[in-house]
């Protein structure tokens, strides 16, 4: 530093105060039980999504984007945290939550009427649980309706030094696509679908750049889920589309795009038994804490242990990989067996932790390179429409 710019820092210094810490640092991690879904997101096997942020989920329906955002709730509250889910779509199913392992003793779920009643919920339950974690009376903030009351919890947050021990709180949108702004409310019969959307739009346009702000500072986790549209202006390339305009496109931090790719068959045997499971594309379309433009797999257990399901999860990438036996069929080379039943290995799995533990040893340092390359092509083509 040349001493003309050096008495130039000591001035704004000693005017304004000490810089800002210009700091990367999140202040925790939301692992799911999938070491390949962890990697592309956080290139680390067991960090996963961070918190502290807006996470967005798109695709489809059925593809699992609840499912998704249900795991990362466990995992908050795995770590002390508390989960909040907001349904704007009113179809929440609280028995698949439980299925999946959610604490709904622990966990706070509204039906919001409009967009704005949900984010002024979002806001209250944000500053009411980090007021009574850091020991400050709600009442000193204001009204809840005050704008400010925001900006003097973040300072009362900094004050206080325990930032860093704040645990998980993650807040979600289902969804973004069923957000109903009062406005269009009040003039629905006016309004066609392309001011419906310019509607929610602008409503978001505003209140995530404000999200973005106390996600980053009190140290909460958005996950905003939200629809596909296809567009027919588009005649070559991807042609979908996620509502509600561009604002979600800049403020999230990790944006994921899921579509369902294949199935998984009672006896792994295609199409030969029932459904019960499904196989799930992940895209990675952003990410600010890893590389984007990754992609990778996973299995959604439909039939017990309902969710995210690593051994299943580790067998499909396995077999592609090669590196337990041939790629079709029903059996597997592992642990020094030959031809070793997939549904057998997977019930002595739900015994033995140790048997995940180790197929994740023999299947990711195969698939880990090739999951880490951008773009990654997904290696199961589009199922036939069932």
């Amino acid at each position: 530093m040349t001493s003309t710019s050096s008495a130039l820092m000591s001035m704004l210094t000693k005017e304004l105060g000490e810089p800002d810490e210009a700091s990367n640092t999140v202040p925790y991690w939301l692992p799911t039980s999938l070491p390949n879904v962890n990697l592309i997101v956080s290139d680390k096997m067991d960090l996963g999504f961070p918190g502290g942020r807006q996470v967005g989920i798109s695709g489809p329906s059925s593809c699992g984007k609840t499912a998704l955002a249900t795991e990362l709730m466990i995992q908050a509250q795995r770590k002390g945290g508390l989960p909040h889910f907001n349904d704007h779509e009113h179809s929440w199913l609280q028995a698949h939550a439980i299925s999946q392992g959610l604490d709904v003793d622990n966990f706070y779920y509204r039906q919001p009427l409009s967009a704005e009643d949900g984010f002024q919920i979002l806001y209250d339950v944000q500053q009411l649980v980090r007021c009574q974690q850091i020991g400050l009376d709600v009442a000193k903030l204001g009204s809840p309706k005050d704008p400010g009351r925001s900006v003097r919890l973040i300072k009362a947050v900094q004050k206080s030094g325990k930032f860093a021990t704040l645990p998980p709180l993650v807040q979600v949108i289902d969804s973004v696509a069923s957000l109903i702004p009062e406005e269009q409310d009040i003039a629905y019969g006016a309004q066609n679908m392309k001011t419906k959307n310019m509607a929610v739009g602008a409503f978001l346009s505003v209140e995530l750049k404000r999200m973005a702000r106390d996600c980053a500072h009190l140290a909460s986790t958005l996950v905003l889920l939200n629809q596909l549209r296809k567009n027919p202006a588009i005649m070559f390339g991807d042609n979908n589309s996620e509502t509600g305009g561009e604002a979600l496109t800049y403020y999230a931090s990790t944006r994921i795009r899921l579509r369902r790719i294949g199935h998984i068959y009672a006896d792994w045997s295609e199409k030969s038994s029932e459904v019960i499971g499904d196989i799930v594309e992940m895209h990675v379309l952003k990410n600010k804490v890893a590389r984007p433009l990754r992609r990778t797999k996973y299995v959604f257990n439909n039939r017990g242990p309902v969710g995210l399901d690593c051994a299943a999860t580790m067998i499909v990438l396995g077999k592609e990989a090669g590196v337990l036996g041939p790629k079709e069929g029903k059996t597997v080379d592992f642990g020094g067996r030959s031809k070793w039943s997939i549904n057998d290995l997977l019930a002595q799995c739900r015994i033995e932790p140790k048997l995940v533990a180790a197929l994740i040893a023999t299947v990711m340092p195969a698939v880990a390179p090739g999951l880490l390359r951008e773009d990654a092509p997904p290696a199961i083509p589009e199922p036939e429409a069932a």
